[in-house]
């Protein structure tokens, strides 16, 4: 079972390099925000509750794209503690 992920989670995920066809590159991101794969609109909330593919828009040093859920591995939950 995926682990429920969170805007501000540290994640990994393999990005196709063009230089080496054999291997994916390893790419660590951030999580942004988590949108509907088919319309493009932006999912609030629990993004589990939506009855859709959901894709989790991330940043990493490579810029910013959309990566399917089950693509993710998460590496380091973001903490909300308060101050």
């Amino acid at each position: 079972m995926m682990p429920k992920l969170k805007v501000g989670d540290l994640v990994q995920y393999g990005m196709f390099n063009y230089e080496s066809v054999e291997e994916d590159t390893m790419v660590q991101a951030l999580i942004t925000g988590f949108y509907d794969q088919e319309s493009g609109e932006r999912l609030t909330g629990d993004y589990r509750t939506h009855d859709t593919v959901v894709e989790a828009s991330v940043v990493s040093n490579y810029g910013r794209t959309r990566v399917m859920l089950h693509d993710l591995k998460l590496l380091s939950p973001v903490e909300n503690k308060p101050c």
